[in-house]
């Protein structure tokens, strides 16, 4: 069942691009895709550096104010696995396994679990942030007042489950059941952070809204390559949108879904289908290559001496 389901989130993703093609002119495609070149590939690389660069920092920072110490240099390098196994699994769940890393620094289970899903949980509440300025401005007025609604109801959420002790225990006890013992610890280091290392939390969302910032740049740049000029601001709005949908988990790492909401959006600031599947595509492209290089790196990387263990 497991891999049916993979399967079938490949198919709908790979089906939605299929149809997005079938939308466009083949042939202005194909010119678009022509102007490709190296300025282009170099900013997409620049791009997935520092995508890595500031998450791995955000997970050093968690780390760091829980009184531990992991060399930055081993733990950017970890990350690199994590980002490129995230772009091949659903919602970016992939970038969880670097609790193991963290693990295998004598970090306990608990506070490794934590400290991934503490990241992931600040992300999601600054790209939810940065998505509300500019829902009204891509949406009819009642539909964005139902997605403003619901998009606050997340947040609210959220922080409902970071402050309530209560809700803790009862999502262990009816999600997690068995499982729950792996989480031992977290409700400990969630109520240390939140108490006596605030600015973490602060500089964790600082870092994250940098990160969608330079996307927002490093993608203005490649439609400017493409010869089209869009506003900075709303490429971070829409770029924000798109990758909150991509971790909906109805196909692997949003494909598909994330090119489809991308053109949707475009349409409303005047950019052609044909000129944001170009980029977008291609950005899809770049990134799975790399990642599927960083994914061969990573199983080939020499394992860690049992004298370094304990």
């Amino acid at each position: 069942m497991k891999y049916l389901t993979n399967f079938a989130k490949v198919f709908i993703g790979v089906l939605i691009i299929v149809l997005l093609l079938y939308e466009v002119d083949g042939n202005e495609l194909v010119v678009t895709l022509s102007h490709l070149n190296f300025p282009f590939v170099a900013v997409t690389l620049i791009h997935i550096f520092c995508q890595i660069l500031f998450s791995s920092y955000n997970i050093k920072l968690i780390v760091t104010a829980l009184n531990y110490s992991v060399p930055y240099i081993e733990l950017f390098l970890a990350y690199v696995g994590a980002w490129s196994l995230g772009k091949f699994m659903p919602g970016g769940v992939g970038e969880l396994s670097i609790a193991y890393f963290l693990k295998r620094k004598d970090i306990p289970t608990g506070t490794t679990i934590f400290i991934t899903l503490f990241d992931k949980i600040l992300t999601i509440f600054c790209l939810l942030l940065v998505s509300l300025f500019g829902i009204l401005a891509f949406f009819p007025f009642k539909k964005s007042i139902f997605i403003v609604v619901f998009v606050f109801g997340i947040l609210i959420g959220l922080v409902f489950f970071l402050f309530s002790f209560r809700a803790r225990e009862m999502f262990k006890r009816y999600i997690l059941r068995k499982y729950s013992s792996k989480f031992q610890g977290f409700s400990k280091c969630l109520r240390f952070v939140l108490v006596e290392r605030k600015t973490v939390v602060l500089s964790n969302l600082a870092i994250t809204f940098l990160k969608s910032v330079t996307v927002a740049v490093a993608v203005t740049i490649m439609f400017g390559v493409l010869g089209t000029s869009v506003n900075i601001v709303s490429v971070l709005v829409i770029n924000t949108i798109t990758i909150i949908v991509a971790m909906i988990p109805i196909t692997m790492a949003g494909l598909g879904t994330k090119e489809a909401t991308a053109v949707y959006l475009y349409s409303f600031v005047g950019v052609t289908s044909t000129t944001v599947l170009g980029v977008y595509l291609s950005l899809r492209i770049i990134t799975l290559i790399v990642a599927a290089s960083g994914v061969v790196m990573t199983m080939f990387t020499k394992k860690v001496p049992k004298n370094e263990r304990r």
